[in-house]
């Protein structure tokens, strides 16, 4: 056996044990590594799946939003929301109470759904939606919790305590499920406040005005007739879409009427035109209590309108015999009315001739005394209405009495 030179034995290479460590430490890096990369692969599982139920959940709670608050629960039978919440294991379920909608049966169909299932990227999702009711102090008090408060079911009032809707989605997932997952179920939650109460509209058309007003009329007899009323032709602010609102009557024996149908408490109704029936044959002082509205929305405020119903007098002429008191005249024959309680003759003034009248009692009923002449008596009277009515009166209208043989 021939020996290296003493300069030639730095070429001899590795021995067997420096080759042995070699193949352990680059096993050791490649373990490490293989490792690495698989819990990476784990973690950016989790987070797609993690950013697939929040992206779920955020769909859920916009399809929530977008339905108006008093038909969240429209459709929600009492059997499926319980089923749902006995299902669940959100913790805001401690503080909130479940509602339905009484009216709802197995068959409905609810207008923001219980529960769907969603596949995407080969995951089944599970997605359901929570809407209950909690108890949040009166007042804009941002950080103070809703809760159930000292209610005892979800249509519950509390004094102090403002009712809203509380919605929870829950989206679950199984497969791929770590060890930080329950039972290898995995959950994301989202919820949300909803307000109730009607949402305040956001207008720049100014609300309508309105004004007191007096609109006499005059009484009527025989047959009734509409007057029509004087209300949007009078108003401001208002447009095409603007509608006349009443809200109380003071009417006796008459009617208002919107658009022809007469006004009654119960049944409350917007129109055009609003009309009055006076009572027949009476004088008198009506109102009606008014507002209007715009298309926005917006109305004027409620103001009265006061409706004087007056009397109408007619120039009469009666016929008498000489010497005679027996004749008796009623001038109301020819006015409005013609005669009833509501309405008295002031005693007549005599302009002419040297006949007499004399009133028949507390009548509006004359007897007319005439003397030995041919001659044409004539008188003037007055109209008025009685009691508080009494400033309701005619311009003097005349009364003739021509004295013949």
């Amino acid at each position: 056996m021939t020996s290296l030179p003493p300069e030639d034995r730095h070429d001899a290479g590795f021995s067997l044990v420096e080759v042995v460590v070699a193949l352990m430490l680059l096993a050791a890096i490649a373990a490490s590594t293989a490792a690495f990369f698989l819990r990476s692969s784990v973690a950016a599982s989790e987070q797609q799946r993690n950013q697939a139920a929040t992206a779920l959940a955020s769909q859920a709670m916009d399809a929530a939003r977008a339905v108006r608050p008093d038909y969240l629960l429209a459709g929600r039978s009492q059997s499926a929301v319980t089923n749902q919440w006995n299902t669940s294991s959100a913790p805001l379920k401690t503080s909130t109470f479940p509602d339905w909608d009484s009216a709802a049966g197995p068959a409905s169909v609810p207008a923001l759904p219980l529960a769907s299932t969603v596949q995407q990227q080969g995951e089944t999702y599970s997605v359901s939606t929570l809407v209950g009711v909690c108890y949040r102090p009166a007042g804009n008090v941002a950080n103070e919790q809703c809760t159930k408060a000292s209610a005892s079911n979800a249509r519950s009032t509390v004094s102090g305590y403002v009712r809203v809707y509380r919605v929870v989605v829950e989206v679950s997932w199984t497969t791929g499920g770590s060890t930080r997952c329950k039972a290898g179920t995995c959950t994301y939650r989202a919820d949300t406040l909803v307000d109730p109460s009607a949402e305040l509209r956001w207008s720049v058309t100014p609300a309508p005005v309105v004004e007191p007003s007096t609109q006499g009329t005059t009484a009527q007899t025989g047959s009734s007739t509409a007057v029509t009323l004087r209300t949007l032709v009078d108003a401001g602010n208002t447009d095409q879409y603007s509608k006349v609102l009443v809200s109380s009557t003071q009417a006796g024996n008459g009617y208002f009427s919107l658009d022809g149908t007469p006004y009654n408490a119960t049944t409350r109704f917007s129109g055009k035109e609003l009309t009055f029936t006076p009572p027949l044959n009476t004088v008198g002082t009506y109102s009606v209590r008014w507002f209007v509205r715009n298309n926005d929305g917006q109305s004027s405020k409620t103001v009265t309108m006061t409706v004087p119903v007056a009397p109408v007098a007619t120039a009469d002429s009666f016929t008498a015999k000489l010497l005679t008191s027996t004749t008796t005249v009623d001038v109301l024959t020819n006015d409005k009315p013609n005669g009833g309680p509501s309405v008295y003759v002031e005693d007549p003034v005599r302009t002419a001739g040297n006949c007499t009248l004399t009133r028949v009692g507390t009548s509006n009923q004359f007897k007319v005394t005439t003397q030995n002449a041919l001659q044409t008596c004539k008188w003037t009277y007055v109209l008025r209405g009685v009691g508080g009515d009494s400033y309701l009166k005619t311009d003097p209208t005349v009364l003739q009495v021509q004295v013949i043989a």
